[in-house]
């Protein structure tokens, strides 16, 4: 999940950047723009996901079925809270992890195991975005062009936006060389192939879905292993009976 997200962060880096290059004024570049910021300064967010990956490496194929929910409400400085729930199928074993993040502290339940880590949100919000911050001003000047080229936005009948990009592998690889060297090591080598992205921009101007097909390679003294990924995302609506429902045995988790 670590990379995923990484990986998205640097996506919305790039979409700003073509949107201020389009953005003269017309209505649906606007529309996206105002979509990103309500997404960036929200305070509860609620969604699911799909992912379906495969492994491939010595010649062997895995296939790894995914779904995930995660929520977070951040309207108490003093307190947020955050769940997320991964369930996963690794050649036909379930692995299923829950974790909840409240009061200072991380609870994860995988496998029947429950344990808590003390960290300050900041921690855990500094472990996901790790090695992910990114000079906008060297970016709008090596992609601009590039960048403009590859994003498209289409209006369509009900009112939504769909908007497309792709992220060249030499813009990821660049971009996120920090990360990817942190991966592979002194001796491998780790490419992220080209990638489009389409997410969905609804009637109300919110970020309502994001889909990506993509590969990670990772080679090591010329052994080479690949993991696809094809991700689908739902950001789901946050009503005002919006509430994260911790577990009454937190005090059972050990830590």
């Amino acid at each position: 999940m670590k990379k995923i997200t990484k990986i998205l962060s640097l996506v919305l880096v790039f979409s700003m950047i073509a949107l201020v290059l389009a953005s003269c004024g017309t209505t649906p570049e606007q529309r996206v723009m105002a979509a990103m910021a309500k997404m960036a300064a929200a305070k509860q967010s609620d969604s699911t996901a799909t992912m379906k990956m495969k492994m491939d490496m010595g010649g062997m194929t895995v296939e790894v079925p995914a779904t995930m929910e995660m929520k977070s409400d951040e309207t108490d400085p003093e307190n947020p809270i955050v769940y997320t729930s991964i369930k996963m199928n690794v050649m036909g074993q379930n692995m299923d992890t829950v974790s909840f993040y409240t009061n200072g502290y991380l609870y994860t339940e995988s496998m029947g195991v429950k344990v808590k880590v003390k960290m300050s949100y900041e921690e855990m919000a500094a472990k996901i975005a790790e090695d992910g911050s990114f000079d906008f001003a060297s970016i709008f000047e090596a992609k601009k062009d590039a960048i403009d080229e590859s994003f498209a936005i289409t209006e369509n009948e009900d009112g939504t936006l769909t908007v497309k990009m792709t992220v060249t592998k030499e813009q990821f690889n660049s971009e996120l060389s920090e990360f990817t060297n942190s991966i592979a090591g002194e001796e491998g080598v780790v490419e992220i192939s080209d990638t489009v992205f389409e997410f969905t921009v609804d009637e109300n101007n919110n970020i309502s879905a994001l889909k990506a097909v993509m590969a990670i390679t990772l080679t090591i003294e010329g052994e080479s292993a690949t993991v696809s990924y094809d991700l689908d995302f739902k950001f789901n609506e946050v009503g005002e009976d919006f509430a994260i429902t911790l577990p009454t045995d937190l005090d059972s988790y050990i830590g």
